[in-house]
């Protein structure tokens, strides 16, 4: 509403000069809503669905591609290309194409001359940021060969070749090059009580654990220069015997028989007197410079290698041991200062 002041037939002064003020009113009723905006622009794109391939263009050259929209784009703007990389914004030549410059090599960007095919999509980037510290130079690897490893001696890597056939593990080698050696199971390598009920079923080891399947009752195993081997057990009444390059089952007939045995007597100064009752005849010859009783036999024993047992009878006896044995003779060295000698011998091939 308005209220006009100051006329000038209010008062005496007749220069006023009539004013007009607006005081306010109650406020109106809300009004109806206003229309819906358009739509903003996208603040990507993509390169055009059939005509947006385009060549990479060597590090700092520009291409020019279509696209589906270029307003949202602003000259000197970086944007990345997917499958492309990164690219700066030099041109809009028109509302659907823009010209890009590459700005990376590879491995960042592709590479140049590469294909890009279309409807890639094209979106704001940031460049990329400086370049770290160089690092430190790495030690160098040397050249291997198949099966072979890498150690270090302490000051370089070193190459060290697969172990050959013979050997089996890996182990700690002071005084090799690389401080490690291709090594096999030795004996002197074992030590201990090996525990079989932590590693075999029942607290046993099988026989095929050592040498080939199928063992029984009464195998036994043997080395044979390079394994561990089976041999079947004998049956009753057999000796195991070596033979001549492993151990066999042989009857005991064969393996043991008494050649020549006797009872020998002799005082100091005197002849012995020997008593035989082998199958073998003999007679003691007494050697009183050397104290060293020797029986002959007259007849040759059928072993190379005959053992001897020899009983002393007297305690003035002892001492007594086989100075030399062969297929023919006997003899048994005395002690020195003792009298009157008894013993028996028992001779078996």
């Amino acid at each position: 509403m308005a209220v006009t002041l100051n006329q000038n037939t209010d008062c005496c002064e007749t220069t006023c000069t009539s004013t007009t003020v607006n005081v306010a009113g109650p406020a109106g009723a809300a009004g109806a809503a206003g229309a819906a905006g358009t739509s903003g622009n996208n603040s990507y794109t993509t390169t055009h669905a059939s005509t947006g391939d385009f060549t990479m263009p060597a590090v700092n050259s520009t291409v020019t591609t279509d696209v589906a929209a270029s307003a949202w784009a602003t000259i000197g703007q970086v944007v990345y290309v997917q499958t492309a990389g990164y690219f700066e914004v030099t041109a809009k030549p028109s509302s659907t194409s823009i010209t890009l410059k590459n700005l990376y090599g590879t491995p960042t960007n592709a590479a140049a001359a590469a294909s890009i095919a279309d409807g890639q999509t094209i979106s704001p980037a940031g460049l990329k940021g400086d370049a770290g510290d160089t690092g430190s130079a790495g030690t160098s690897v040397p050249t291997l060969a198949k099966g072979s490893l890498v150690t270090h001696n302490g000051s370089s890597n070193l190459a060290l070749a697969v172990g050959s056939g013979n050997t089996k593990f890996l182990g700690v080698d002071s005084s090799a090059a690389t401080g490690l050696a291709w090594e096999t199971v030795g004996y002197a390598d074992l030590s201990g009580t090996l525990a079989l009920n932590t590693v075999t079923t029942s607290g046993q080891l099988p026989i095929a654990s050592i040498a080939n399947a199928g063992g029984s009752a009464g195998d036994i195993a043997y080395w044979n220069g390079s394994a561990w081997v089976k041999l079947g057990k004998g049956t009753a009444g057999q000796l195991l015997e070596q033979g001549t390059s492993a151990p066999q089952w042989a009857s005991s007939s064969s393996a043991v028989s008494m050649e020549a045995m006797g009872r020998v007597i002799y005082t100091t100064g005197g002849s012995p007197s020997v008593a035989y009752n082998g199958t073998a005849t003999n007679c003691g010859v007494l050697e009183l410079a050397t104290h060293l009783i020797t029986i002959n036999f007259s007849s040759s024993i059928s072993s190379s290698f005959p053992t001897v047992s020899i009983t002393p009878h007297d305690l003035n006896a002892v001492g007594l041991y086989v100075h030399t044995i062969s297929t023919s003779l006997l003899k048994v060295q005395l002690p020195a200062t003792a009298t009157t000698k008894e013993f028996s011998f028992s001779v078996f091939a």
